[in-house]
């Protein structure tokens, strides 16, 4: 139990939603996770539905300036979700798309929330890419990241092992309409090395 909330750091078990609509996606979708919603004096519930929220869950609720100074970078922050962090894995069977290494917060927010725009709810991240439970990430997707599973994997050989297809396959790319496919994006500088490339099921853009 998380007894002192803390200034984020990526090897803590928990992190935030900072802002109104990230932590409405937050009681929304993973309620089980939440265990605390901080509210700044100043902020105006005025439909009431964090609250709501709130006590249909049995989340507590705290007013804290001091804390939520202390937690968000930001001067317009009225409200914070703190949430345990979970394992997560992508559903391999499901159409999903593949990061390089994404390592910008604010673009891999932005990614995040385009995937579940369009339908999308796993998302493969290859390399050591940004913290997806950095508050930049969750506050940048405006709490998508609490619609979709993400799963980290080393490399490239790694993310294809998943799929149990030969040795052969690393190096061609196919799709295959009408089939669950993979939608893998390039980083800013480098992208997916072409001799890297996973190919069954595939598709592959050259630019974010």
């Amino acid at each position: 139990m998380v007894t002192k909330l803390k200034t984020y750091k990526k090897d803590f078990e928990y992190s935030y939603a900072l802002g109104a609509s990230p932590a409405i996606e937050l009681l929304k979708n993973r309620p089980k996770d939440c265990f605390k919603i901080i509210f700044s004096p100043s902020y105006a519930d005025n439909d009431g539905k964090i609250k709501d929220l709130c006590k249909k869950y049995n989340i507590p609720t705290e007013e804290n300036q001091k804390i939520i100074n202390i937690l968000s970078p930001k001067e317009n922050c009225y409200v914070i979700g703190a949430f345990k962090k979970r394992n997560q894995a992508i559903d391999k069977d499901k159409s999903h798309v593949v990061l390089d290494n994404p390592s910008d917060m604010g673009n891999l927010g932005t990614i995040i929330r385009s995937c579940v725009g369009f339908g999308i709810n796993d998302i493969a991240i290859i390399g050591n890419g940004a913290d997806i439970y950095n508050p930049k990430v969750i506050r940048a997707s405006m709490g998508a990241s609490f619609h979709v599973n993400i799963e980290y994997f080393k490399s490239v050989r790694d993310y294809v092992n998943l799929f149990d297809v030969g040795r052969d396959a690393i190096n061609e790319l196919r799709s295959f309409q009408g089939a669950p496919c993979c939608k893998s994006t390039q980083t800013q500088i480098c992208g997916v090395p072409r001799a890297s490339r996973p190919t069954k099921k595939f598709e592959v853009s050259e630019h974010i």
